[in-house]
């Protein structure tokens, strides 16, 4: 599992932050880190497996509100995008 290191916007220079990812570490930066929770995974998850996830949990709500119809469109668009842009790039896309 990877490491995750939460700093503060602007406390890394762009080459600590291109060493720590070559060292495997994700690095998030945010406004105030104090306000931010530390989560470890159990596991990790494929983005694909994360994917479906994300789909099925759309699928369960039967009440949406207008809010919630808002955000599953956003998502569909997003997934779109991504795959629009998998598709420009054909070396992104794998074979399962």
């Amino acid at each position: 599992m990877a490491e995750v290191f939460l700093c503060a916007t602007g406390q890394l220079t762009a080459a600590s932050r291109r060493e720590l990812k070559r060292a495997g570490v994700t690095v998030v930066e945010v406004e105030d880190p104090s306000a931010c929770q530390f989560i470890r995974a159990t596991y990790a998850l494929s983005a694909d497996d994360m994917l479906w996830a994300a789909c099925d949990a759309l699928k369960l709500k039967t009440n949406y509100t207008d809010n919630d119809r808002l955000h599953r469109e956003k998502f569909a668009l997003n997934l779109i995008e991504l795959i629009e842009a998998a598709h420009a790039r054909p070396e992104a896309v794998t074979s399962g």
